[in-house]
């Protein structure tokens, strides 16, 4: 499942968890032979040369902690009045392959239009830092350039709002219901998994920048705390990105299948991909009643970083 061409997401562990995820063993990073950080490549380090200043930023994979998000954590939808809506819901007259087809299909759409957004308003944060940068001159930190995290996260949700809207409306009708705009908590969940990694690599490289370049003049610590910035921006834009959309919107998909369905319908798990997941197709095995967990102990996925399961209802 997690070799899905969309990606795996790298997201911020959920706040008051105690409990550390499985991660199949394909999913982790293998260690060096020799047990040494393996060098950069000459093409993976990037040099800035900006009046005899030179700014070398080695561009590292970023491995944090992943989690799956628990959409279900969220506050619950208004039932409809009557479901589901047509005489019999979409999801029971297709196969699996037809409803993995249906639901790539309305995020590959949906993706499109995001990626173009997202990167016009990362490209739009990235010089808001850089102009607070210049006008704090040797006084800046962290907190006094980076955006407050509460409104960071707002704004992000804000230009999540249309595309998520979409696949979530789209997963609603698959699942037999009238299509609605996402609950604004799944929306605004969605940006802050998205916007947490971005936040704390930056925040890192503008620490680690400040601390090192203390004896340098004011004019010459902007341009290489700038560099490194600029270099975590260019990482998240051409590494991260795409795959973390993608994630995010399959995730609003499901959770608008899971939706649509009332309380005490039955609903299958569908495995992204058979065979690849023992515990997709342990939760495959047994239908089970909405609200109440598949065998492995989740209601909907996502089941891990990277899922492309889906539940659908097959009642009605």
């Amino acid at each position: 499942m997690t070799a899905d061409p969309l990606g795996n997401i790298f997201s911020k562990v959920r706040a008051g968890l105690d409990a550390e995820p499985d991660v199949a063993a394909s999913d982790v990073p293998a260690p060096p032979v020799d047990g040494r950080a393996a060098e950069p490549d000459a093409d993976e380090v990037e040099v800035e040369v900006v009046d005899e200043v030179v700014v070398t930023t080695e561009v590292v994979d970023f491995v944090p902690v992943v989690e799956a998000v628990d959409l279900l954590e969220l506050a619950p939808v208004e039932p409809e009045p009557t479901w589901p809506v047509f005489s019999v819901a979409e999801s029971a007259t297709l196969d699996d392959h037809a409803l993995r087809r249906r639901r790539d299909a309305s995020v590959s759409s949906a993706l499109g239009i995001l990626a173009t957004v997202v990167k016009r308003h990362l490209q739009d944060e990235q010089n808001d830092l850089l102009d607070a940068l210049r006008r704090q001159k040797g006084r800046a930190t962290p907190d006094t350039v980076l955006p407050v995290a509460d409104r960071q996260v707002a704004a992000w949700a804000e230009a999540l709002r249309a595309p998520v809207d979409d696949v979530y409306a789209a997963g609603r009708v698959l699942g037999g219901g009238r299509t609605r705009s996402a609950p604004d908590d799944l929306v605004a969940r969605l940006a802050e998994v998205l916007v947490s990694p971005l936040r704390e690599r930056v925040t890192m490289a503008l620490t680690e920048s400040l601390r090192d370049e203390a004896d340098r003049s004011d004019a010459d610590r902007q341009r290489v705390v700038a560099g490194a910035v600029g270099a975590r921006y260019r990482e998240w834009r051409g590494q991260d990105l795409e795959p973390t959309l993608g994630d995010l919107l399959t995730w609003a998909y499901a959770r608008g299948v899971y939706d649509a369905a009332p309380v005490g319908t039955t609903l299958r798990w569908v495995p992204a991909e058979v065979q690849q997941c023992p515990d997709a197709d342990d939760n495959a095995l047994e239908p089970t009643c909405k609200g109440a967990a598949f065998p492995t102990g989740q209601s909907c996925p996502p089941a891990h970083p990277g899922c492309r399961c889906l539940v659908v209802p097959v009642d009605g």
